[in-house]
């Protein structure tokens, strides 16, 4: 398997994010802190965005719940993924992610709303709107 060049952020997943994704990104060098780890299952939502920006992680998920990009403050938050997959299953999310990890930088990322499939990128920051193919 060919080397992916290490991001420059570390990741925070949430449960929407299979555990096995998690595993496999961990094997690549990947700091990603999964909330099973840090024993934080069936946290609200805005728990564990406060708990990302806290531990200066980026917050990953499946959950469309992040797309209220108008209520959420992201000033000085290492952003948030937000995959849109048809599967998600963990070979699909991992596929996407790395993807993903080969194609962005932490200035991408930091104080943005993701939304990450398999062919492009869509950010949103600050008001404004933009799309990467990847």
């Amino acid at each position: 398997m060919p080397r992916h060049k290490k991001p420059h952020f570390s990741l925070y997943a949430d449960e929407c994010i299979p555990y096995q994704a998690v595993t496999y990104l961990r094997s690549l060098g990947l700091s990603i802190k999964h909330v099973v780890d840090l024993k934080l299952i069936a946290r609200s939502d805005d728990f564990h965005f406060k708990n990302s920006k806290k531990l200066g992680r980026v917050l990953l998920s499946f959950d469309g719940d992040f797309k209220k990009i108008d209520v959420i403050d992201l000033k000085n938050h290492p952003g948030i993924v937000l995959i849109s997959a048809g599967e998600k299953t963990p070979i699909h999310v991992q596929r996407i992610l790395l993807k993903f990890i080969k194609n962005v930088d932490e200035d991408y990322v930091k104080g943005s709303l993701l939304i990450v499939s398999f062919d492009k990128i869509i950010r949103f920051r600050k008001g404004q709107k933009d799309q990467k193919k990847i």
